[in-house]
């Protein structure tokens, strides 16, 4: 019998649910296009072919998602910064009893894959942050077992649709009307988060900091809810106490 836990983490991840992958008996030795109508000959049509077309490319060569432009009108001279993998990092965390013992679960990942888009040129200052994702596939606690149970007990990350936990992010809130360089501001990020082919509505806090080189880095957390997006966790005996809200935390940097 199963129990649905409480969710998340960093994403990532969500995700997380550190204690179902011990065994008991070797505790210590564990080591987680509108389509043309070809019949007509109309002017408008062909307008509405050119039109899509144009609309298309602009979204292939910029990478932003529809509603990135919250805050203005992106103007010629926004920047489309690239996620750094190895400057950045998920992280879930929980706690749990494990066979009597109050653990907390820590899982990273620097698995993280994305672009920004920066552009100080206007005012307010804009930052629209596209689609993130992280590789579920990818986080590492202190237990090999437990991640190994994580990805096929839990996310279910194995199988390739549920392979990445993926960020949509609809709207950046407190962007200052000028980025100052090395200076960091508190910003609120809503979007739509999915997990293991479940989509949520999610909102992370943090802070931004647009460097002097280029650079925009920033971290940002949220509590997830693991019954949120379906997910469970086997009823063990050596396993009591988890959380049912997981924190998750990122730590972007992009240039």
């Amino acid at each position: 019998m199963k129990k649905p836990l409480g969710f998340l983490a960093l994403m990532v991840v969500t995700i997380f649910v550190g204690g179902c992958t011990l065994n008991p008996a070797a505790k210590d030795d564990i080591n987680y296009s509108s389509s043309l109508n070809e019949e007509s000959a109309e002017v408008d049509a062909d307008a509405q072919v050119e039109g899509t077309v144009n609309a298309n490319t602009n979204n292939a060569n910029t990478n932003i998602e529809a509603n990135a432009n919250v805050a203005g009108t992106l103007s010629a001279n926004a920047k489309v910064l690239n996620v750094m993998a190895a400057d950045s990092e998920a992280k879930y965390s929980l706690n749990e009893v494990l066979s009597g013992v109050p653990t907390l679960v820590v899982g990273t990942s620097k698995q993280l894959s994305g672009q920004i888009t920066v552009d100080t040129s206007v005012k307010p200052a804009i930052v629209s942050i596209g689609e993130i994702r992280l590789d579920a596939t990818s986080f590492k606690t202190d237990k090999a077992m437990r991640d190994n149970n994580v990805i096929k007990l839990i996310l279910k990350s194995d199988e390739p649709e549920n392979k990445f936990i993926v960020f949509q992010s609809a709207k950046v809130s407190g962007v200052p009307e000028t980025l100052t360089p090395d200076q960091s501001f508190p910003v609120e990020i809503t979007g739509n988060l999915t997990i293991s082919g479940v989509m949520k509505p999610t909102t992370f806090k943090g802070t931004m900091t647009w460097k002097s080189d280029g650079t925009l880095t920033g971290t940002a957390s949220t509590d997830l809810t693991y019954a949120n997006f379906g997910l469970v966790i086997p009823n063990l005996p050596f396993l009591a106490n988890v959380d049912e809200v997981v924190k998750l935390e990122v730590n972007l940097s992009a240039k």
